[in-house]
């Protein structure tokens, strides 16, 4: 008798891909975060199964890959741009739109590039879109940005932001809270990829459907399979610690220049939401010193955050060592016998933080 296929592994992103046959309302948006070569993995099956996406990847230096941007290019895939200047520019919005300018360039020397998606930057007290709210960014040839061009009212948002489907109690950004709680009363809550394959093997996902994926945790390789699986528990732990203790978003600094093109008055809903979450590829990151702002000095709010800030930090650094060194044990067995994955609801039993 065959064992069960784990959840977020290659091979079982296979089987959702292959119960989406038939839906044509069907959009697969990956955001490169880290691990470039998993994107690659993805792109060679997606193509291999006559599936053409969307991969968002940032420009940090380990992640703009040219070599494999260029072959996920050629397999037929669009590429995009995922940024996050404002979190790069501690919250200087003509500073951003300048940053955001310069890294656009970056990708299109490699391909060619009409759309750009805000990444999430958890830890950060900033919204990226926000850029958007003095500048446009049609005027440099993107012509669309997911969050805020797409109708979320035809079109329902898939996430695995949490390492999981339902994973908006964890999510700051990667969300669209407006129509959360419309789409959970239409049974539109999904927790693992097989319940989201019976929906659609069944008829019952809607016909228009974004998919978006974070290729790095998706790897049939047992012990990245592992670590994915431990440290975004643990993860999601800090993330739901701080959701339910939300500090004050700060306002991004608009300057005094003048706007090149500034963007239609009605502005999206983005929600009211807590603004710092650990993210494990930015462990470490430090605001960029600079002259005290009226932000930094009202009231001492900005000093009491870093506090905080640092605090949690620390934490999850001690943390990310001690599931290191569990891990390890557990990946050296998983290369004898392949590894269950544990239920969703015994999160419990992964006490770090309890």
């Amino acid at each position: 008798m065959s064992r069960p296929i784990k959840d977020f592994t290659l091979s079982k992103y296979r089987e959702l891909l292959t119960s989406l046959r038939g839906y044509d309302g069907v959009i697969l948006r990956h955001d490169v975060d880290k691990k470039p070569q998993n994107s690659l993995e993805m792109a060679r099956l997606e193509a291999s199964l006559k599936r053409k996406s969307i991969y968002y990847f940032r420009t940090k230096k380990s992640i703009l890959n040219k070599e494999i941007i260029e072959e996920i290019a050629s397999l037929g895939h669009e590429i995009g741009y995922h940024y996050e200047s404002l979190t790069t520019c501690n919250g200087n919005v003509d500073a951003a739109w300048k940053d955001f300018q310069k890294n656009l360039e970056k990708i299109r020397a490699i391909a060619p590039v009409s759309k750009a998606c805000m990444h999430g930057s958890p830890r950060s007290k900033w919204d990226s879109r926000d850029i958007w709210k003095k500048y446009d960014y049609r005027s440099v040839g993107i012509e669309f940005e997911p969050y805020l061009d797409t109708d979320f009212s035809k079109t329902f948002y898939l996430t695995d932001t949490g390492r999981r489907w339902d994973g908006s109690k964890y999510s700051v950004r990667d969300k669209i809270p407006e129509y959360q709680e419309i789409w959970e009363k239409q049974g539109l809550s999904f927790s693992t990829t097989d319940e989201i394959i019976f929906a659609a093997r069944a008829h019952t996902l809607p016909e228009s459907v974004m998919i978006t994926t974070h290729p790095q945790r998706w790897t049939d390789k047992n012990g990245e399979w592992l670590w994915e699986l431990f440290s975004q528990k643990l993860k999601n732990r800090i993330k739901r610690r701080r959701l339910n203790n939300p500090v004050e978003i700060a306002e991004p600094d608009f300057g005094t220049e003048a706007a090149e093109v500034v963007v239609n008055s009605s502005e999206p809903d983005f929600g009211a939401e807590a603004v710092t979450e650990p993210d494990a590829a930015e462990i470490g990151a430090k605001p960029v010193a600079g002259p005290e702002t009226e932000v930094q000095s009202a009231d001492g709010q900005q000093e009491a955050v870093s506090e905080a800030t640092q605090g949690a930090e620390e934490a999850e650094k001690a943390a990310e060592v001690a599931v290191k060194e569990a891990t390890k044990e557990v990946a050296e067995e998983a290369t004898k016998e392949p590894v269950k994955e544990p239920a969703e609801e015994e999160e419990e039993e992964f006490t770090l933080f309890s």
